[in-house]
């Protein structure tokens, strides 16, 4: 068999657990159709898992109805008219998700309903045991859209764990397309002003006269830090705000008030700020570019982003993530990515990193017309890069990357590093000397 029609096996999937389930359930009951839709913990917003039986018109209509359902606060379970049964997935009194499933009316009876209330109950486990036990291995923060198994990513989770349910400044540095403003978004969903306003201004896109209306007001209107009092204020590109502004703005944030011009009243504020830039201000600082005072204010909580270069193991999880996404938006069945276009993948250096590696992947499933994407599918500029390597090669990296993040992750314990990563201590030791890795260096 040719590698190009192999498809590379993507990790355990929650997704197909719910897709097995929903089938075995819809079979029990004969049902002709269902759906399983799971709250996202960081918006408060219901999303559709898995359904069937649905016509892409009937899917958008039940979409709407479900966050209707969930913004009116209506009672659970719901059984409609036509026959479609509502019922909560519930862990103690907290919704997790909603299973829907249409049965004609004249089959809806007391023991069906509690045959779905207890398969609710069985998702409502699942989804605490798998979720909740995948973060606590990797972070504690309840947002599982963050992804990344690497070392240099477990200590991520780590820091915005620790950081997130203070109201301490945090300054999130790291090249484009690794998901800076994503981070600040997880910080304040996770913080104790989660319910407050949450709002992003871009420093580099106004002129320094709009920049300064925006972030203090003016008789127009209030600005940024006013409208956030009790919230989270993201200030992107933070290097691009004038020392004028930079000087104002320490001023208020200090004394927690702001001065409103138009009225000539003092209004206080009270708002955590995350700064967020692609720049080294440190080195701005140095060069009179950046306020000493104001780097030292943001720079309590430094939290920087690693490029996808330096953390190349995770590429696969993400690439799954983002072909399931990319599936259901473009409604294709894509079932997997061949293993040639996978390796394409993991060999490219990513210079836009996690945010490049989703546009690519949206890509390749619009145009792919087939069940798996394929090496040709991908955009040109990463089929046409040389490659000095075969994809034994390749693997071969691949491999001695992930041996290298278990031997870091536990400091150089072969026994321990070998059972993360499923391989028996001798099978471990044969591929240390293979690749010529000093497991001694990491203790």
């Amino acid at each position: 068999m040719r590698v190009e029609n192999c498809i590379y096996p993507p990790f355990i999937s929650f997704q197909l657990i719910l897709e097995k389930g929903l089938q075995w359930l819809i079979k029990s009951v004969s049902a002709s159709k269902g759906l399983i839709a799971i709250l996202n913990p960081f918006n408060h917003q219901i999303q559709t898992q898995v359904s069937f039986g649905f016509s892409p018109e009937e899917k958008q209509q039940e979409q709407v109805f479900l966050k209707e359902m969930l913004q009116k606060g209506k009672i659970l379970p719901k059984i409609q008219e036509d026959g479609f049964i509502f019922i909560p997935i519930k862990d103690r009194d907290q919704i997790e998700g909603i299973i829907g499933i249409y049965l004609p009316p004249s089959k809806i009876s007391k023991e069906i309903l509690s045959f779905l209330s207890s398969f609710a109950d069985f998702l409502a486990n699942l989804i605490h045991s798998f979720f909740l036990s995948s973060q606590k291995k990797y972070s504690n923060a309840n947002f599982p859209y963050l992804i990344g198994k690497t070392l240099v990513m477990q200590e991520l989770f780590s820091l915005i764990n620790k950081v997130a349910g203070t109201d301490m400044p945090v300054l999130i540095s790291g090249e484009p397309g690794t998901g800076k403003q994503l981070v600040a978004t997880i910080i304040h969903y996770n913080s104790q002003r989660k319910n407050g306003p949450f709002i992003k201004l871009n420093c580099a896109a106004l002129s320094p006269d709009l920049l300064e209306k925006e972030l203090f007001g003016d008789e127009t209107g209030p600005g940024k830090l006013e409208l956030t009092h009790q919230g989270t204020l993201v200030l992107c590109d933070i290097e691009a705000l004038p020392l004028k502004t930079q000087a104002k703005l320490l001023s208020a944030l200090q004394d927690k008030i702001l001065y409103r011009q138009d009225t000539y009243k003092c209004v206080k504020i009270d708002v955590r700020i995350i700064a967020v830039t692609t720049q080294n201000l440190a080195k701005l600082v140095e060069s009179h570019q950046f306020r000493q005072d104001l780097y030292y204010w943001l720079n309590v909580f430094p939290i920087y982003l690693p490029p996808l270069r330096k953390r190349r193991a995770d590429i696969v999880p993400l690439t799954t993530h983002f072909l399931k996404v990319a599936s259901e938006k473009y409604n294709k069945p894509i079932k997997g990515i061949s293993a040639t276009a996978m390796n394409t993948l993991i060999q490219h250096h990513w210079p836009g990193n996690v945010k490049e590696l989703q546009n690519c992947i949206e890509r390749a499933v619009l145009v792919c017309d087939e069940e798996i994407i394929q090496s040709y599918h991908l955009p040109s500029s990463l089929r046409n890069q040389p490659s000095p390597t075969s994809l034994n090669a390749l693997i071969e990296n691949l491999e001695k990357s992930l041996i290298i993040e278990a031997l870091k992750q536990h400091r150089g314990k072969q026994k321990s590093a070998a059972a993360y990563l499923g391989i028996s201590p001798r099978v471990l030791n044969y591929k240390l000397q293979k690749y010529k890795i000093d497991a001694d260096i990491f203790k």
